[in-house]
């Protein structure tokens, strides 16, 4: 698979973004505004903290949580019948029509 050119000036982008936050984070020059990410941010970025096991835990968390909505959207989208809905309004009329004949 072969990225466009629009596609790798955006990781591009992203990435120079992601290291320049971080260094103004790690030399105190800007807060992280984002609640949950600063929670986050704590726990690793400037306390030199390092869980392997942790991290290694989250990590197969994250690919298994992954990999389980992409199959559940595949199989939602791709294997469940269509919906169709029924205008075929045969038969008798409803209570409403009946009482406007009246």
């Amino acid at each position: 698979m072969k990225l466009s050119r629009e596609s790798i000036l955006l990781i591009l982008i992203c990435s120079i973004d992601l290291v320049f936050t971080l260094y103004l984070l790690r030399t105190g020059a800007a807060h992280e505004g984002n609640f949950v990410m600063a929670f986050y941010l704590n726990y690793g970025v400037g306390t030199r903290q390092y869980r392997p096991r942790f991290v290694r835990s989250m990590m197969r968390g994250a690919i298994a949580a992954y990999i389980g909505i992409y199959l559940a959207l595949f199989v939602s989208i791709n294997l469940s019948p269509p919906f169709v809905p029924n205008y075929s309004y045969g038969g008798e009329a409803g209570p409403s029509v009946q009482n406007r004949a009246r």
